[in-house]
């Protein structure tokens, strides 16, 4: 699990931005290096963000495996765990701000592991080790 999370990783979350420009076209980034890890099923996970038009970069379906990142244009769907809060915020700049957060548990899956009990008993001991 340490090569997994480092230490600048904020594992309780991330967020991401989406940009709208005149056209209303949208363009979804993820900033947050733990985003990285691969999911083995969709299990728990709902459509989230419809793209309406533009390009990006971010998951457009789980990924099968660690760093699997897509581009996104028109018409296709972006996914998050259903286990989140989210926000959308204008601001002072004209771009709109999606905040998503992870609350109650970690929810990325390793590669490596098949059960989210697996994982989550990975996670615990993650943190024993880092207290």
């Amino acid at each position: 699990m340490g090569e997994i999370f480092e230490k600048e990783d904020r594992v309780d979350g991330w967020v991401l931005y989406i940009l709208k420009d005149r056209d209303m076209r949208a363009r979804v980034r993820h900033l947050n290096p733990a985003a990285e890890m691969g999911l083995h099923s969709t299990e728990g996970w709902e459509e989230f963000i419809h793209i309406i038009g533009g390009s990006g970069e971010v998951f457009t379906k789980p990924p099968l495996s660690r760093g699997q990142w897509k581009s996104v244009e028109r018409g296709w769907t972006f996914y998050l765990h259903k286990n989140t809060e989210h926000c959308l915020k204008a601001s002072e700049d004209g771009m709109t701000y999606l905040a998503v957060v992870v609350r109650d548990g970690f929810r990325w899956r390793d590669e490596k592991r098949t059960t989210l009990g697996d994982i989550l008993k990975d996670l615990k001991s993650y943190i024993k080790e880092r207290i």
